[in-house]
């Protein structure tokens, strides 16, 4: 679905010898997408953006196409800024 200028997925994260996290993407050898996490809930969520991004993006679509007379413009607008924030916008 998203026509990304970022790293395609899928990201992983794992633990470093320091304590802290990194997340990667490893489609054909590992590349580096975040260093120095503190926290793994952290790591975790950075390592799922490329998939959350993709699935809001599809859900979007679907609740605009399917569900328009119920749909909450409030939630529609959150979920329409979020994309625009993970795209730079």
């Amino acid at each position: 679905m998203t026509n990304a200028a970022h790293t395609p997925g899928p990201w992983h994260y794992t633990a470093v010898s320091d304590g802290s996290f990194s997340v990667h993407q490893t489609k054909s050898a590992p590349y580096p997408i975040a260093h120095d996490i503190v926290t793994k809930e952290d790591a975790c969520l950075i390592a799922a953006a490329p998939e959350l991004l993709n699935a809001l993006e599809c859900l979007l679509l679907y609740a605009a196409d399917v569900h328009s007379e119920d749909l909450n413009l409030e939630v529609y607008e959150q979920a329409r800024s979020a994309i625009a924030k993970s795209k730079g916008g």
